[in-house]
């Protein structure tokens, strides 16, 4: 680890899923694109041995912990050697859920790296809403290993960052295959395509993407709406292997139409795949409300992203003003935002 008195800062953006959710759990293609929005880890040194959190602008958090790296070591050899995520969060059922993360992380990077990573004070910044399908958390984790990963001067390769940072992910929401689109996509940002056959890959746009972000209110458990689906594939596989493969074309003849610029054509899919998310039930009122405005309002497309049941909905303008005018009539809050060009990666050369 270095040993001056530095200060080291990485950010990771927020993601969205222009095309494909739901069907990337059954081996689908998912595009992915990271937005404007930001979590920020700054590290410093701290004046003990110990190691200092403090969460600042995010809901939820207590505002400030302290560590030791014997309990750190502790937490990282317990999850190295777990059966199971619920089983290890059993164990550890007195701590606070986001040390947890940031403790495995730390740990990972220690037993793996011969880090040493201790005496230092992190603080945590977001301008990511929580439980709203901006995955918020993947940004965390993402923007906290490239921090720590700069500050004690690891040498390591994008893979296992990534797959550091999801583990903070496995944590958070309880599930070993958790992260791998939104920590790819926070880390690398712009657009990632991800199927199970090819993993992840990032594409650099050289041209902007306005979005529309559209507030339709807390969204449900993604492992909820997850388990929704399962249940429908369960009881009529045939229908429901039809709307996935449906959803897959979307994505695929999407990912084709970014490429080639034509934004038009890529809201025209993003409606259709949200007519399909519909056909999974996991849309709801709120959301298809917010989709109909933006079909008569002005939106080259509008669709859920992530999981359903509340959140966002994502929509490309073709008329701004028009289109924010008749979201605010309609009773939702509205931001804009774009895709980012900067991913949690490039702070690795800062």
């Amino acid at each position: 680890m270095h040993q001056q008195n530095q200060e080291i800062m990485a950010r990771s953006p927020a993601v969205v899923k222009l095309l494909g959710e739901h069907a990337v759990v059954y081996g689908k293609l998912c595009i992915a694109a990271a937005v404007e929005q930001y979590a920020n880890v700054k590290i410093e040194r701290g004046s003990t041995d110990a190691i200092e959190l403090e969460f600042t602008n995010i809901s939820g958090a207590d505002s400030r912990q302290e560590t030791t790296s014997g309990k750190i070591a502790s937490i990282y050899n317990e999850f190295a050697s777990r059966n199971s995520i619920s089983k290890f969060l059993e164990k550890q059922n007195g701590e606070n859920r986001l040390l947890l993360p940031c403790a495995v992380i730390i740990g990972r990077l220690n037993h793996e790296f011969d880090a040493d990573i201790r005496g230092i004070k992190i603080t945590f910044s977001s301008d990511i809403p929580m439980q709203y399908g901006l995955a918020s958390s993947a940004a965390l984790s993402t923007a906290l290993v490239v921090a720590l990963v700069k500050f004690a001067n690891i040498k390591i390769s994008n893979e296992k960052i990534i797959d550091i940072a999801r583990d903070g992910e496995r944590i958070i929401h309880e599930n070993e295959n958790a992260g791998r689109i939104d920590v790819n996509t926070s880390f690398y940002g712009n657009i990632v395509s991800f199927d199970a056959k090819f993993g992840a890959n990032p594409h650099k746009l050289d041209y902007e993407i306005l979005l529309m972000l559209i507030d339709t209110g807390p969204k449900k458990k993604t492992s909820e709406m997850v388990a929704k689906v399962a249940e429908l594939y369960k009881n009529n596989k045939n229908n429901t292997e039809k709307i996935l493969n449906e959803i897959d074309m979307c994505s695929a003849e999407g990912l084709s139409a970014i490429e080639k610029r034509d934004i038009k054509r890529l809201g025209e899919l993003m409606y259709e795949d949200q007519d399909l998310l519909k056909m999974l039930e996991v849309s709801n009122d709120k959301i298809d409300m917010a989709v109909s405005i933006c079909k008569v309002s002005g939106g080259y497309g509008a669709k859920l992203s992530g999981g359903g049941g509340g959140g966002i909905v994502i929509a490309i303008p073709q008329d701004k003003n028009s289109l924010i005018k008749a979201l605010i009539k309609g009773g939702f809050k509205v931001s804009e935002t774009r895709i980012s060009s900067t991913g949690a990666v490039d702070y690795l050369q800062h």
